[in-house]
């Protein structure tokens, strides 16, 4: 089997600082999650960064591409 291919993918990896927390229609726990920028519009990437409850890192991260052709 040949390896997967990989991609890489901008995202904003958010974690709350109190246990649960929500912002821009997410809930965010003290567990890290990645969220592609493409999935958010530029209104919900400055409010997620600017809320001080909320610990944010931009970063790019690797992901098997989709497969050519689309899924079958």
């Amino acid at each position: 089997m040949a390896d997967a291919k990989k991609t890489k993918v901008r995202v904003l990896r958010v974690s709350s600082r109190p246990d649960t927390f929500r912002r821009v229609g997410r809930t965010f726990t003290r567990d890290p999650q990645d969220i592609p920028l493409s999935e958010l519009d530029k209104e919900q990437i400055k409010a997620i960064k600017a809320e001080r409850l909320l610990a944010v890192e931009e970063l790019d991260v690797e992901v098997a591409a989709a497969p050519e052709g689309g899924a079958q």
